[in-house]
């Protein structure tokens, strides 16, 4: 998994997935630190063709990972980051990761994004195209936010 530091306007989101007391509001139009995270196929791709792979290898990885970054935001390291982002087609791992799971609306930018994110699949799922049939027609991109607290104690 890859990750970067973003502070860029968007728009206020508050995380439900935080419990109450903790619950923080995402202000990304007054700069908060948001780090984004991103699958990196040239590392996940190559070991589909190993035998015995299977996409949950993936979700552990990602789970180690998650770990990893919520040492690093405890720490104070990456600064004052207030949330984890994601943008997906595969939400139920995202969300059994403990993200909070918002599916995007019908725009044309989330409708380039679908197009963008189906053709990823085409060139590193192992069922290639097929797989991007089956993303093409039965799944949209979701936003993924998880608050700094949860990730921090779900590590």
């Amino acid at each position: 998994m890859g990750a970067h530091i973003s502070q860029h306007p968007s728009r206020l989101i508050s995380l439900q997935s935080d419990p109450a007391p903790n619950r923080v509001p995402v202000n990304r139009a007054w700069l908060d630190r948001i780090v984004e995270l991103h699958l990196a196929n040239d590392i996940v791709a190559p070991n589909v063709e190993n035998v015995g792979w299977n996409p949950f290898q993936v979700v552990r990885g990602a789970r180690g990972d998650l770990q990893i970054l919520a040492r690093l935001v405890d720490s104070g390291r990456l600064g004052s980051v207030v949330a984890v982002h994601a943008v997906s087609l595969i939400a139920p791992a995202l969300a059994r990761l403990g993200f909070e799971v918002l599916q995007l609306e019908s725009t044309f930018q989330n409708r380039v994004l679908h197009f963008y994110l189906v053709g990823l699949l085409a060139v590193y799922h192992p069922a290639g195209w097929k797989a991007a049939d089956r993303a093409r027609n039965g799944a949209w991109p979701t936003e993924a936010w998880m608050g700094a607290s949860r990730l921090i104690n779900s590590a």
